[in-house]
């Protein structure tokens, strides 16, 4: 579980192995949704917005490969506007202090031994009164 400050880009990293525990690379079908705990809504990769399950258009968004060879298995959100993570900033309907559940899955395939993954985005609450300016205190 991460908890991040409203607006904030939280990264979305999986690593992909097979039943042998053995890195899985070059697959293009790691996927992605997210689902908003307050209501249960789920995110809408096409607009940005949270629906009803009936209504997402894109209910999936598709992972890319790091590195085969120096980060063989893992996987990284990379669309535009969630480079590298998944962007609250750009939710068009969010909710104060939510809670995003992500889960990490294999779309029409079998071999990835380790999937589905889950993982939580705690978004604002406290996070939000931490001031981003901390400095160390030096005695």
């Amino acid at each position: 579980m991460s908890i991040i400050q409203t607006g904030d880009k939280e990264p979305v990293v999986v690593l992909i192995v097979d039943g042998t525990g053995t890195p899985l690379t070059g697959k293009t079908n790691i996927k992605i949704r997210v689902r908003r705990l307050s209501d249960g809504f789920y995110f809408d990769w096409s607009d940005n917005t949270f629906k009803t399950g009936g209504s997402v258009v894109t209910l999936l968004q598709a992972l890319v490969e790091v590195s085969a060879t120096l980060s063989p298995g893992e996987y990284q959100l990379n669309k535009v506007g969630h480079v590298n993570g998944f962007n609250t900033l750009t939710i068009i309907n969010p909710i104060a202090n939510d809670t995003y559940v992500v889960t990490a899955i294999q779309d029409s395939g079998t071999d990835a031994g380790n999937v589905p993954q889950i993982g939580e985005v705690k978004v604002g609450g406290f996070a939000d009164s931490i001031s981003t300016n901390l400095e160390p205190i030096v005695p």
